[in-house]
């Protein structure tokens, strides 16, 4: 057995040499020049400590090997390697067409106005991470600021100190506009970062607003999530109110908007159209579902009342002060003609409850000034 692995080796070695013997020597000696000139340049590559280019993923993050290339060619400056990962990862950013596929909401409640903002990016993944929730968020107190109304007005708009704090956001300055903003955080995360909707709701004089969005995860950011909502409140008169209460009523106002999705804040607030769309649509259903005979001799008086309570059944599924509040508080039952047993409360609707907090605050009125939604 010995015999025959030497036998085999010897072969081998016998093939090696022959297709050695076989290659030009011009050949061999391009390969030993190639050869050469790589080890050369890996020599030549600089050595970049450890913890200058874990320095410089914190700062940035960008993957190690780019930070490790950037610093390579910037020979160990972090500042100008920093300026070379922010250039060509916002030249690709610029580059990139993919869709902007997820979204997440965001709103910031100030003093005198509120904003709400929804940023897109092409994966949930992003969408999910603690850096994309900062960014929304800044971006809703931005807009708030500017009193933004479209995505062109946000993105024209500068960032202040007072927007993004360089501890959540490090990647990001002071003076920087937005849409640079959303180029710079692309070119960390990988994705191309777009503005949806942008919108804006003032605080009536002598009033409150407030906001409420709902969790998109569990460990989501707090005025972050996929339906947001703000809402505005005035109480007559104005003067002694008590704001904080004020503020639980608003807000509470907000939830609501965001379980039940109103599209209009009163009957007298549905546009013609739509109000005239929806008529033709529920009479065409109810004379198709009489039947052709029944349809044909329906009285006009009959077809009209039914008319009248499938547009209030709308207004109780669309209009904002006809809704049932969701989560009512409970209220005391009434005395019963039966033995005086109690009868189970009634569900309120918004506008009658907006009128018994207004009674227990002392005050004429609370009327809604307006409210916003926003879904993804």
């Amino acid at each position: 057995m010995p015999h025959l692995c030497t036998h085999a080796s010897r072969v081998l070695c016998s093939r090696s040499m022959l297709q050695y013997a076989a290659t030009p020597m011009g050949s061999i000696s391009r390969l030993t020049s190639q050869r050469a000139l790589q080890l050369r340049r890996f020599s030549e590559a600089p050595s970049v400590p450890a913890a200058l280019v874990k320095a410089l993923r914190e700062r940035t993050g960008a993957s190690i090997g780019k930070c490790r290339g950037a610093l390579c060619a910037e020979g160990g400056d972090a500042e100008k390697a920093a300026e070379w990962l922010r250039k060509r990862g916002i030249r690709s950013m610029e580059r990139r067409s993919a869709d902007s596929g997820e979204g997440l909401l965001a709103l910031n409640v100030g003093s005198s106005v509120g904003g709400l903002v929804e940023v897109r990016a092409e994966t949930d993944f992003v969408t999910r991470g603690m850096m994309f929730q900062r960014l929304s968020l800044c971006l809703a107190t931005v807009a708030a600021r500017v009193r933004a109304s479209s995505p062109t007005g946000l993105g024209e708009a500068m960032l202040l100190e007072a927007d993004c704090s360089s501890t959540e956001l490090p990647q990001l300055c002071a003076g920087t506009a937005v849409d640079a903003a959303l180029l710079e955080l692309g070119s960390v995360v990988g994705e191309r970062l777009i503005v949806g909707q942008v919108q804006h709701l003032a605080v009536p004089l002598g009033g409150v607003i407030a906001g409420y969005a709902h969790p998109k995860q569990a460990d989501g950011l707090s005025g972050t999530g996929r339906i947001a909502a703000l809402v505005a409140l005035k109480p007559e008169p104005a003067e002694g109110c008590d704001l904080d209460r004020l503020h639980e009523v608003a807000g509470q106002l907000a939830r609501h908007v965001v379980a039940a999705q109103p599209r209009f804040l009163s009957a007298a607030c549905i546009p013609e159209d739509v109000r005239q769309k929806e008529e033709k649509l529920m009479r065409e259903t109810h004379l198709e579902q009489l039947g052709p005979k029944k349809a044909a001799s329906v009285d006009d008086k009959v077809l009209t009342k039914v008319l009248v309570g499938k547009m209030n059944k709308f207004c109780q599924e669309t209009v904002l002060l006809s809704q049932e509040l969701v989560a009512a508080p409970p209220q005391a039952a009434a005395a019963g003609d039966e033995g005086g047993k109690p009868v189970p409360a009634k569900p309120i609707a918004v506008g009658e409850w907006l009128k018994a907090q207004a009674t227990a605050m002392s005050l004429q009125e609370l009327s809604v000034e307006g409210f916003m939604l926003a879904t993804i």
